[in-house]
């Protein structure tokens, strides 16, 4: 077989890396841009079996050459972005932040970002993921470890006539899709990530470079080319963070990519286009520009404190990245892949990797370098972001281990609080209440598990088990009567919206029963209340927190070290919206079953920039709140609710200001 370098693949990156930036901007219409990384992933697969075959068949392949040629492309622009990110890490981060650079920058050093990545962050689309500035390198990794092991495998298959070349590779591919389709759908965070179930991906672009002599005609090139962009478009505006990938959701960009390719054989007006000036220049930035946006796009974030950028700083962030990576390609990329010699491209990087790899060192050895900053400033946001002993203490814990108990530690419990994170982020004010007051209390606050009975997290694994930690809460108050009174309190707008605030990361929350059935949680909820009100129980509803939108501690703290004032921080939308709505829906169930409503928060607009710009902060994150913060919004109110709850007068709303 033979093979030239073709101008239309080149454009074909343009179409692969474009979405990737636009859809991490926030860019309206390109939610599923993340499947260009499929589209990338079949085009190494392809260029890469194409080269080696080639050279194979002719006696001239080198495994040496072939690893110099990866350095070349890969290492030196990765090299010089991440000595950048540090730089910027070194300005805008906290310490604990710092030092999780630090580790993923080794971790991508040494070729195993994505496993570091899975193991660490977590969810992709996550609120972590969106403030880790080497995130996108999870693909690098993959595409390195592909590296490793394929060439081996050409190898050995090349001994074979070209029929059987491409049965071999038909079969490995078909083998490794139908595992990435089980693994998806089993464990879809671990395969978002790791080699094995992204091999397949390699394998379609292999098995056109590998077809013996088969391209479409003349005829038909240009209906196969279009039928496979349109594939890959379909994608982008389709998908979104709720879609598992790769799996069986990746066969779409998948075979669209490897349409393009196949119909690019034939010389036709669609590949014409891919291989014009435009998108040829940005096929070769393709790289840079991938490398790029994801820190700038970080730092934008830490700045702003919106994880989800707003389309002004959206495109901000993509004019950036357009330029860095054009100064990049043209001042690291071209030199060192066609003006150095071997010995000289080994030198130099291995020097940066020393460099760097000692970097991450320092930065990881000395807890993210605290002494780099304003010691004032790092006490406020420290303040804000350190989790509480009671925390600590009684979040996530489960009743089987012993009630957590709040207040004083002996005698029977008069109160129960229930709740998910917002429930443990206010537990610093009913661990006062009930101190002050010399009551014994139990909390049963669980993440991402509002106080409803009967639901589950259909957008988390099963083994999550709201319905189970729910019907304990059930069973512990049936096994200990002396509990009269039960305060709920959750992230409301949340639980009944399932949409996440504006500016925030993170995908829809969705509930099921535990037949796996939808749920309409505003009934589930009122169901829960009417079944505390039949066990006879005096029922105490929070109102929910209003969120932010932003995180905070981090926007303070990126804006102290730049010197900008926290009063010029814009919020991504009017919080009292949601709120409200979900204080209606909270006011009507406890009207109707008996139970009392207490509102937290009178969100005018001087309330929502007190809460903004007061001091110490009261936010943990984007709609936590701080200790600080549970003191001062919870407290007060949830003070004045027990004292009507026990007198039977009306609840009223409390100011901030009081």
């Amino acid at each position: 077989m033979s093979f030239s370098h073709r101008h239309d693949i080149d454009g074909l990156r343009a179409i692969a890396v474009l979405p990737v930036v636009f859809g991490h901007a926030g860019i309206t219409g390109f939610s599923g841009g993340f499947v260009g990384v499929d589209v990338f992933f079949v085009i190494s697969g392809y260029l890469i079996t194409a080269v080696i075959l080639t050279q194979l068949d002719n006696g001239t392949f080198s495994l040496s050459d072939f690893y110099l040629r990866r350095v070349r492309r890969l290492l030196p622009a990765l090299f010089f972005v991440i000595a950048a990110t540090s730089c910027l890490c070194w300005v805008l981060m906290p310490p604990a932040d710092f030092e999780a650079f630090g580790r993923s920058s080794l971790s991508v050093l040494t070729l195993w970002s994505n496993i570091w990545l899975w193991q660490n962050t977590g969810d992709y689309f996550g609120a972590a993921a969106e403030i880790t500035p080497l995130l996108h390198t999870w693909s690098l990794a993959v595409e390195e470890q592909f590296y490793l092991v394929f060439p081996a495998f050409l190898i050995a298959v090349a001994r074979f006539p070209a029929k059987w070349r491409f049965r071999l590779i038909a079969s490995a591919t078909i083998i490794a899709a139908a595992f990435s389709i089980f693994a998806t759908f089993e464990h879809p965070t671990a395969s978002f990530y790791l080699m094995p179930t992204r091999v397949w991906e390699f394998g379609g672009g292999a098995l056109i470079a590998a077809a013996p002599n088969y391209s479409p005609t003349r005829r038909w090139a240009a209906a196969v080319v279009s039928s496979g962009l349109v594939m890959i478009v379909l994608s982008v505006i389709t998908y979104d963070s709720t879609v598992p990938t790769p799996g069986v959701n990746a066969l779409l960009p998948v075979a669209g990519a490897m349409l393009v390719i196949y119909g690019g054989q034939q010389a036709n007006v669609v590949s014409g286009l891919l291989a014009s000036r435009s998108f040829v220049y940005i096929g070769l930035l393709s790289y840079s520009l991938y490398l790029w946006h994801w820190p700038v796009q970080v730092a934008f974030r830490l700045v702003s404190g919106v994880y989800h950028l707003p389309l002004s700083l959206g495109a901000a962030s993509i004019i950036l990245s357009f330029l860095l990576a054009a100064l990049t390609y043209a001042l690291v990329e071209q030199p060192m892949r066609s003006k150095t010699s071997a010995m000289k491209t080994y030198g130099v990087l291995s020097g940066g990797l020393v460099a760097l790899g000692g970097l991450s060192a320092v930065v990881i050895l000395g807890a993210g370098l605290p002494q780099r900053m304003n010691s004032a400033a790092f006490s406020v946001y420290s303040a804000a972001t350190e989790r509480p002993h009671i925390h600590q203490a009684c979040m996530d814990r489960a009743l089987a281990e012993g009630p957590c108990r709040l207040g004083r530690q002996t005698g029977a419990p008069s109160l129960l609080v229930w709740g998910d994170s917002h429930a443990g982020a206010a537990l610093p004010a009913f661990q006062a209440w009930t101190t002050a007051h010399g009551t014994a209390a139990v909390a049963a606050a669980r993440s991402g598990c509002p106080p409803v009975i009967g639901v589950n997290r259909a957008d988390r694994a099963l083994t999550h088990g709201c319905a189970a930690a729910n019907s304990a809460v059930i069973a512990f108050l049936r096994e200990h009567s002396e509990i009269q009174k039960v305060v709920l309190a959750a992230r409301w707008p949340l639980v009944f919206s399932g949409e996440r605030s504006v500016g925030e990361a993170g995908g829809r929350q969705r509930f099921v029963s535990t037949v796996g059935a939808p749920v309409e949680m505003s009934q589930a909820f009122a169901a829960t209340v009417s079944h505390l009100r039949m066990m006879g129980k005096e029922v105490l509803i929070l109102g929910p927190v209003p969120e932010m939108g932003l995180d905070l501690p981090r926007a303070y703290f990126a804006r102290t070290r730049l010197g900008l004032d926290l009063r010029t921080l814009e919020l991504p939308d009017d919080p009292s919206s949601r709120l409200g709505k979900a204080e209606v829906i909270l006011r009507q169930i406890a009207s109707k079953h008996g139970a009392y409503f207490q509102p937290l928060f009178d969100a005018k607009p001087e309330q929502i920039n007190l809460l903004l710009t007061h001091m110490p902060l009261l936010y943990a994150d984007d709609d936590h709140l701080s200790e600080e913060g549970a003191l001062r919004v919870v407290l007060p109110p949830f003070a004045v609710a027990m004292r009507q709850v026990k007198s039977g007068a009306p609840i009223r709303i409390i100011s901030l200001a009081e």
